[in-house]
């Protein structure tokens, strides 16, 4: 997805196969996805499942409309509203800062360790 936001996406349309054994429960927690990454990347998304919950949602990550599970002769209508492209989240830029930063202070403490002479011991206390 971000690869298609970078290249100026407007909208998707996302098939997807839910699978059929799936219950109520695991359908609903599937639907959840789409409009949390429109919200995510500020794209309108249409959803169309073989089996599960489709949807039209904006690019706030309201849904539009929908149509239920099981699905079977329902029909999916609704407006998709293009408002210009989407943006990649912030958490693409922070994440790698943050697991360099995660990965830097254990190698901290260590070399700071190794430079105090590793006067530590917690092994050697006196009772």
């Amino acid at each position: 997805m971000d690869e298609l936001v970078r290249q100026g996406a407007q909208a998707l349309i996302i098939p997807t196969m839910d699978v059929i054994a799936w219950g109520p429960g695991e359908h609903a927690l599937h639907s959840l996805v789409a409009p949390t990454r429109a919200a995510e990347y500020g794209l309108p998304i249409v959803r169309i499942a073989s089996s599960g919950i489709s949807q039209i949602v904006d690019k706030q990550g309201s849904i539009q409309a929908t149509a239920p599970f099981p699905g079977q002769e329902a029909s999916l209508a609704g407006t998709l509203m293009i408002a210009g492209t989407g943006h990649l989240p912030i958490d693409r830029f922070l994440g790698p800062i943050a697991v360099l930063l995660s990965a830097l202070f254990p190698l901290w403490f260590w070399v700071a360790r190794k430079s105090a002479g590793s006067k530590l011991h917690f092994d050697d206390r006196k009772e």
